[in-house]
Protein backbone atom coordinates (compact mmCIF):
# COMPACT_ATOMS: atom_id res chain seq x y z
CA UNK A 1 0.00 0.00 0.00
CA UNK A 2 1.19 3.53 -0.85
CA UNK A 3 2.57 5.50 1.75
CA UNK A 4 3.12 9.29 2.67
CA UNK A 5 6.01 8.79 4.53
CA UNK A 6 8.65 11.77 6.42
CA UNK A 7 12.47 11.48 7.06
CA UNK A 8 13.71 13.51 9.41
CA UNK A 9 17.06 14.65 9.23
CA UNK A 10 19.66 16.48 11.28
CA UNK A 11 22.04 18.49 9.94
CA UNK A 12 25.05 20.83 10.26
CA UNK A 13 25.08 24.05 7.95
CA UNK A 14 28.25 23.60 5.11
CA UNK A 15 29.20 19.88 6.56
CA UNK A 16 28.08 16.87 4.40
CA UNK A 17 29.22 13.13 5.29
CA UNK A 18 27.58 9.94 5.77
CA UNK A 19 24.42 10.76 7.86
CA UNK A 20 23.45 13.00 4.86
CA UNK A 21 24.43 10.68 2.23
CA UNK A 22 22.04 7.70 3.83
CA UNK A 23 19.37 10.20 4.28
CA UNK A 24 19.51 10.51 0.40
CA UNK A 25 19.80 7.44 -0.02
CA UNK A 26 16.65 6.21 2.26
CA UNK A 27 14.52 9.05 0.27
CA UNK A 28 15.60 7.26 -3.28
CA UNK A 29 14.79 3.68 -1.96
CA UNK A 30 11.25 5.13 -0.32
CA UNK A 31 10.57 6.59 -3.93
CA UNK A 32 11.58 4.03 -5.79
CA UNK A 33 9.57 1.49 -3.50
CA UNK A 34 6.43 3.43 -4.77
CA UNK A 35 5.79 5.65 -1.81
CA UNK A 36 5.43 9.70 -1.43
CA UNK A 37 8.06 10.61 0.53
CA UNK A 38 9.71 14.17 1.48
CA UNK A 39 12.58 15.13 3.80
CA UNK A 40 12.45 17.37 6.66
CA UNK A 41 15.43 18.87 7.37
CA UNK A 42 16.59 21.28 10.73
CA UNK A 43 20.19 23.02 11.92
CA UNK A 44 21.50 21.09 14.70
CA UNK A 45 23.46 23.15 17.38
CA UNK A 46 25.15 21.77 19.89
CA UNK A 47 27.83 24.74 21.64
CA UNK A 48 26.69 26.27 24.12
CA UNK A 49 24.71 22.86 25.16
CA UNK A 50 21.85 24.90 25.44
CA UNK A 51 21.64 24.51 21.90
CA UNK A 52 21.12 20.98 22.60
CA UNK A 53 17.88 21.56 24.53
CA UNK A 54 16.69 24.07 21.97
CA UNK A 55 16.99 21.75 19.03
CA UNK A 56 14.92 19.29 20.69
CA UNK A 57 12.14 21.24 21.92
CA UNK A 58 11.86 22.72 17.88
CA UNK A 59 11.83 19.37 17.02
CA UNK A 60 9.11 18.67 19.49
CA UNK A 61 6.83 21.61 18.77
CA UNK A 62 6.69 20.93 15.25
CA UNK A 63 2.94 20.45 13.78
CA UNK A 64 3.50 17.96 10.70
CA UNK A 65 -0.42 18.42 9.76
CA UNK A 66 -0.39 19.91 5.84
CA UNK A 67 -3.26 20.56 3.69
CA UNK A 68 -1.30 18.38 1.18
CA UNK A 69 -2.65 15.78 3.12
CA UNK A 70 -1.50 12.91 6.44
CA UNK A 71 2.06 11.66 7.14
CA UNK A 72 0.97 7.90 7.53
CA UNK A 73 4.91 7.01 8.14
CA UNK A 74 7.25 9.63 10.26
CA UNK A 75 11.28 7.80 10.14
CA UNK A 76 13.43 9.49 12.69
CA UNK A 77 16.73 9.56 12.43
CA UNK A 78 19.84 10.86 14.47
CA UNK A 79 19.15 13.28 17.75
CA UNK A 80 17.22 14.95 18.40
CA UNK A 81 15.05 14.11 15.08
CA UNK A 82 12.93 11.50 17.33
CA UNK A 83 11.75 14.35 19.49
CA UNK A 84 8.75 14.64 16.64
CA UNK A 85 5.77 14.11 17.92
CA UNK A 86 3.54 11.84 15.81
CA UNK A 87 1.32 8.85 16.44
CA UNK A 88 3.15 6.44 13.78
CA UNK A 89 6.93 7.35 14.53
CA UNK A 90 9.70 5.13 13.79
CA UNK A 91 13.50 5.77 14.22
CA UNK A 92 16.54 4.42 12.68
CA UNK A 93 19.16 5.62 14.65
CA UNK A 94 22.09 6.49 13.47
CA UNK A 95 23.69 7.39 16.72
CA UNK A 96 22.64 9.80 20.24
CA UNK A 97 24.66 12.69 21.64
CA UNK A 98 27.32 10.79 22.14
CA UNK A 99 29.17 12.82 24.54
CA UNK A 100 26.22 12.05 27.01
CA UNK A 101 27.19 8.59 26.82
CA UNK A 102 29.73 6.39 24.92
CA UNK A 103 32.11 9.43 24.32
CA UNK A 104 31.79 10.60 28.04
CA UNK A 105 35.16 11.23 30.03
CA UNK A 106 37.30 11.00 26.58
CA UNK A 107 38.81 13.54 24.70
CA UNK A 108 36.29 13.52 21.97
CA UNK A 109 33.59 14.55 25.21
CA UNK A 110 32.24 17.74 23.94
CA UNK A 111 30.62 18.54 27.37
CA UNK A 112 34.08 17.90 29.55
CA UNK A 113 34.88 20.49 31.69
CA UNK A 114 31.68 22.32 32.33
CA UNK A 115 30.87 22.38 36.03
CA UNK A 116 26.99 21.68 34.33
CA UNK A 117 27.49 18.51 32.18
CA UNK A 118 25.68 15.53 34.24
CA UNK A 119 23.15 18.28 34.41
CA UNK A 120 23.01 18.50 30.70
CA UNK A 121 23.65 14.11 30.42
CA UNK A 122 20.95 14.05 32.64
CA UNK A 123 18.45 16.10 30.71
CA UNK A 124 19.41 14.24 26.76
CA UNK A 125 19.44 11.07 28.35
CA UNK A 126 15.65 11.68 30.11
CA UNK A 127 14.56 13.24 26.68
CA UNK A 128 16.07 10.41 25.11
CA UNK A 129 14.38 7.65 26.86
CA UNK A 130 10.81 9.68 26.50
CA UNK A 131 10.97 10.02 22.47
CA UNK A 132 12.67 6.72 21.42
CA UNK A 133 9.57 4.95 23.62
CA UNK A 134 7.10 6.53 21.66
CA UNK A 135 8.33 4.73 18.79
CA UNK A 136 5.97 1.68 17.29
CA UNK A 137 9.45 0.21 16.23
CA UNK A 138 13.58 1.01 17.09
CA UNK A 139 15.96 0.16 14.59
CA UNK A 140 19.70 1.07 14.25
CA UNK A 141 22.09 1.19 11.45
CA UNK A 142 24.45 -1.17 13.10
CA UNK A 143 25.24 -3.63 15.89
CA UNK A 144 27.18 -1.04 17.78
CA UNK A 145 24.44 1.74 17.71
CA UNK A 146 22.20 -1.07 19.04
CA UNK A 147 24.54 -1.73 21.41
CA UNK A 148 24.92 1.38 22.69
CA UNK A 149 21.09 1.98 23.37
CA UNK A 150 20.64 -0.84 24.83
CA UNK A 151 23.70 -0.06 27.20
CA UNK A 152 22.56 3.60 27.55
CA UNK A 153 19.06 3.82 27.59
CA UNK A 154 17.98 0.14 28.41
CA UNK A 155 16.00 -0.17 25.04
CA UNK A 156 16.67 -3.40 22.50
CA UNK A 157 16.86 -2.11 18.67
CA UNK A 158 16.91 -4.37 15.71
CA UNK A 159 19.97 -3.46 13.30
CA UNK A 160 19.31 -2.61 9.82
CA UNK A 161 21.97 -2.24 7.50
CA UNK A 162 21.72 -0.46 4.18
CA UNK A 163 24.57 -0.30 1.06
CA UNK A 164 27.17 2.45 0.54
CA UNK A 165 25.89 5.21 -1.34
CA UNK A 166 27.49 4.36 -5.09
CA UNK A 167 25.80 0.41 -4.89
CA UNK A 168 25.42 -1.45 -8.12
CA UNK A 169 28.49 0.59 -9.73
CA UNK A 170 31.81 -0.64 -7.66
CA UNK A 171 34.06 -2.68 -9.59
CA UNK A 172 37.91 -4.41 -9.33
CA UNK A 173 40.65 -4.11 -11.41
CA UNK A 174 44.48 -4.54 -10.72
CA UNK A 175 45.98 -4.22 -7.56
CA UNK A 176 48.07 -1.26 -7.12
CA UNK A 177 49.97 0.62 -4.56
CA UNK A 178 47.84 3.08 -2.93
CA UNK A 179 46.57 2.88 0.39
CA UNK A 180 43.07 4.55 0.16
CA UNK A 181 41.59 6.16 3.32
CA UNK A 182 37.86 7.75 2.64
CA UNK A 183 36.13 10.07 5.30
CA UNK A 184 35.44 13.34 6.75
CA UNK A 185 38.35 15.17 8.57
CA UNK A 186 37.64 15.35 11.52
CA UNK A 187 39.15 14.04 15.27
CA UNK A 188 37.14 10.99 15.55
CA UNK A 189 38.00 9.90 11.97
CA UNK A 190 41.74 9.58 13.40
CA UNK A 191 43.28 10.36 9.82
CA UNK A 192 46.47 11.60 11.92
CA UNK A 193 46.90 7.67 13.12
CA UNK A 194 47.54 6.77 8.93
CA UNK A 195 49.40 9.62 8.42
CA UNK A 196 51.99 8.73 11.61
CA UNK A 197 51.62 5.06 10.23
CA UNK A 198 53.38 6.04 6.27
CA UNK A 199 56.55 6.78 8.50
CA UNK A 200 56.48 2.76 9.23
CA UNK A 201 55.67 1.91 6.01
CA UNK A 202 58.75 -0.10 4.01
CA UNK A 203 56.51 -1.07 1.00
CA UNK A 204 58.12 1.57 -1.77
CA UNK A 205 55.99 3.76 -3.77
CA UNK A 206 53.42 2.97 -1.37
CA UNK A 207 50.88 6.21 -1.42
CA UNK A 208 48.71 6.97 0.79
CA UNK A 209 45.37 8.73 -0.69
CA UNK A 210 43.14 10.66 1.61
CA UNK A 211 39.87 11.09 0.21
CA UNK A 212 37.35 14.07 2.38
CA UNK A 213 37.60 17.26 3.42
CA UNK A 214 36.87 19.33 6.92
CA UNK A 215 38.34 21.73 9.41
CA UNK A 216 41.69 19.20 10.16
CA UNK A 217 42.95 19.47 6.49
CA UNK A 218 45.76 21.90 7.07
CA UNK A 219 46.48 20.43 10.76
CA UNK A 220 47.09 16.92 8.91
CA UNK A 221 48.89 18.28 6.71
CA UNK A 222 51.20 20.11 8.57
CA UNK A 223 51.16 16.86 10.44
CA UNK A 224 52.86 14.91 7.10
CA UNK A 225 55.19 17.28 6.97
CA UNK A 226 56.56 17.08 10.61
CA UNK A 227 56.67 13.22 10.04
CA UNK A 228 58.68 13.87 6.84
CA UNK A 229 56.23 11.88 4.59
CA UNK A 230 54.51 14.82 2.49
CA UNK A 231 55.77 12.30 -0.50
CA UNK A 232 53.76 9.41 0.63
CA UNK A 233 50.45 10.87 2.02
CA UNK A 234 48.23 12.77 -0.57
CA UNK A 235 45.42 14.93 -0.29
CA UNK A 236 42.82 14.58 -2.64
CA UNK A 237 39.42 16.35 -1.46
CA UNK A 238 36.45 15.62 -2.66
CA UNK A 239 36.49 13.43 -5.93
CA UNK A 240 34.16 12.45 -8.50
CA UNK A 241 31.84 9.14 -8.73
CA UNK A 242 33.38 7.97 -11.28
CA UNK A 243 37.33 8.80 -9.90
CA UNK A 244 36.31 7.36 -6.46
CA UNK A 245 35.38 4.07 -8.18
CA UNK A 246 38.52 3.73 -10.04
CA UNK A 247 40.41 4.65 -6.67
CA UNK A 248 38.57 1.80 -4.82
CA UNK A 249 39.44 -0.35 -8.02
CA UNK A 250 43.03 -0.23 -7.97
CA UNK A 251 43.56 0.47 -4.23
CA UNK A 252 46.13 -2.19 -2.90
CA UNK A 253 43.76 -2.21 0.72
CA UNK A 254 41.43 0.37 2.36
CA UNK A 255 42.77 1.42 5.98
CA UNK A 256 39.52 3.08 8.02
CA UNK A 257 40.82 3.46 11.33
CA UNK A 258 37.90 6.28 12.94
CA UNK A 259 37.35 5.85 16.99
CA UNK A 260 33.88 3.70 17.92
CA UNK A 261 32.33 4.75 14.43
CA UNK A 262 28.71 4.03 14.22
CA UNK A 263 28.84 2.13 10.32
CA UNK A 264 31.19 3.27 8.13
CA UNK A 265 30.80 3.62 4.38
CA UNK A 266 34.36 2.97 3.44
CA UNK A 267 34.55 -1.18 4.47
CA UNK A 268 31.81 -1.56 2.57
CA UNK A 269 32.90 0.16 -0.30
CA UNK A 270 36.01 -1.67 -0.40
CA UNK A 271 34.53 -4.70 -0.13
CA UNK A 272 32.10 -3.98 -2.77
CA UNK A 273 35.47 -3.53 -4.70
CA UNK A 274 36.66 -6.61 -3.70
CA UNK A 275 39.71 -5.02 -1.37
CA UNK A 276 40.99 -5.51 1.93
CA UNK A 277 40.43 -3.87 4.51
CA UNK A 278 42.51 -2.79 7.57
CA UNK A 279 40.84 -1.68 10.61
CA UNK A 280 41.78 -0.91 14.44
CA UNK A 281 40.81 -2.70 16.91
CA UNK A 282 38.39 -0.19 18.58
CA UNK A 283 36.54 1.04 15.31
CA UNK A 284 33.46 -0.42 16.28
CA UNK A 285 30.97 -0.58 13.59
CA UNK A 286 33.32 -1.68 11.17
CA UNK A 287 34.53 -4.78 12.75
CA UNK A 288 30.91 -5.85 12.05
CA UNK A 289 32.31 -6.69 8.61
CA UNK A 290 35.86 -6.97 8.87
CA UNK A 291 36.89 -10.05 10.18
CA UNK A 292 40.48 -10.43 10.93
CA UNK A 293 42.75 -13.23 8.91
CA UNK A 294 39.02 -13.50 6.91
CA UNK A 295 38.31 -10.05 4.84
CA UNK A 296 41.17 -7.94 6.22
CA UNK A 297 43.52 -7.07 9.28
CA UNK A 298 42.33 -5.96 12.85
CA UNK A 299 45.44 -4.25 14.67
CA UNK A 300 45.63 -2.01 17.99
CA UNK A 301 45.22 1.47 17.29
CA UNK A 302 48.97 2.54 17.07
CA UNK A 303 51.12 3.70 13.82
CA UNK A 304 53.36 0.88 13.92
CA UNK A 305 50.66 -2.21 13.82
CA UNK A 306 48.87 -0.25 11.32
CA UNK A 307 52.16 0.06 8.89
CA UNK A 308 52.27 -4.09 9.22
CA UNK A 309 49.17 -4.62 8.20
CA UNK A 310 49.61 -2.48 5.15
CA UNK A 311 52.49 -4.11 4.19
CA UNK A 312 51.33 -7.71 4.63
CA UNK A 313 48.91 -6.82 2.39
CA UNK A 314 50.37 -5.01 -0.19
CA UNK A 315 53.16 -7.24 -0.16
CA UNK A 316 51.08 -10.50 -0.42
CA UNK A 317 48.54 -10.15 -3.96
CA UNK A 318 47.00 -13.40 -3.34
CA UNK A 319 46.13 -12.59 0.56
CA UNK A 320 44.92 -9.27 -0.35
CA UNK A 321 42.74 -10.89 -3.38
CA UNK A 322 41.53 -13.80 -1.01
CA UNK A 323 40.71 -11.04 1.54
CA UNK A 324 38.41 -8.79 -0.46
CA UNK A 325 36.79 -11.64 -1.91
CA UNK A 326 35.56 -12.60 1.22
CA UNK A 327 35.00 -9.01 2.13
CA UNK A 328 32.80 -9.45 -1.08
CA UNK A 329 30.42 -12.44 -0.18
CA UNK A 330 29.99 -10.39 3.64
CA UNK A 331 28.38 -7.27 1.80
CA UNK A 332 26.90 -8.44 -1.23
CA UNK A 333 23.33 -9.29 0.61
CA UNK A 334 23.08 -6.09 1.83
CA UNK A 335 20.11 -4.02 -0.31
CA UNK A 336 17.92 -0.96 0.27
CA UNK A 337 14.84 -3.26 -0.16
CA UNK A 338 15.51 -5.49 2.62
CA UNK A 339 16.28 -2.40 4.91
CA UNK A 340 13.13 -0.44 3.54
CA UNK A 341 10.83 -3.74 3.84
CA UNK A 342 11.72 -3.42 7.58
CA UNK A 343 11.68 0.20 8.22
CA UNK A 344 8.22 0.99 6.17
CA UNK A 345 6.46 -2.48 7.43
CA UNK A 346 8.19 -2.37 10.78
CA UNK A 347 4.90 -5.08 12.33
CA UNK A 348 5.13 -7.66 9.31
Amino acid sequence: MKKRILICESTVPFVSGGAELLVQGLARAIGEAGHDVDVLSIPYQWDPPERIVKSCLIWRLLDLQSPAGEVDLVIATKFPTYAIEHPNKVAWVFHQHRSVYDLKDTIYDDLAGRDDADDYRKTISDMDRRFLSECRALFAISENVAKRLRQNCAMESEAVYHPPPLDGRYYSDDYGDDILLVGRLEPLKRVDLAIRAMKYVKRSGAMLRVLGRGFLEEPLKNLAAAEGVTDRVRFDGFVPDEELLGLYSRAGCVVYVPFDEDYGYSPLEAFKSRRPVVVTDDSGGPLEFVADGESGLVVPARPEDLANAIDCLLADRKKARKFGASGFDRVEGITWQAAIDRLVNPHL
